[in-house]
């Protein structure tokens, strides 16, 4: 079976972010390092890091979630060090 069998460290970290109204746009830097079982059936090393723009919306407020926000859509625009190693 493949698949990721160890997250080694998932990080998200906010580049920038304008709120104009019930409209948020940000832009969002990913990096995911993780061992995953392969095909081949070897251990790999994965690092993953991609920076995309995010829009989100102000959602109705409740009790529960008095400031709620959803995300809208998101758009990929860079990826950068990926790659994979057996190991």
């Amino acid at each position: 079976m493949n698949g990721v069998r160890k997250r080694n460290r998932v990080a998200f970290t906010i580049d920038s972010l304008e709120i104009h109204g019930d409209t948020a746009f940000a832009i969002v830097s990913l990096h995911v390092d993780r061992m995953t079982l392969r095909a081949d059936d070897l251990m790999h090393h994965v690092e993953t890091r991609v920076t995309q723009r995010e829009a989100w919306v102000r959602c109705a407020s409740s009790m529960a979630a008095p400031t709620c926000w959803r995300r809208a859509r998101s758009t990929f625009t860079t990826r950068t060090g990926g790659g994979t190693r057996a190991g």
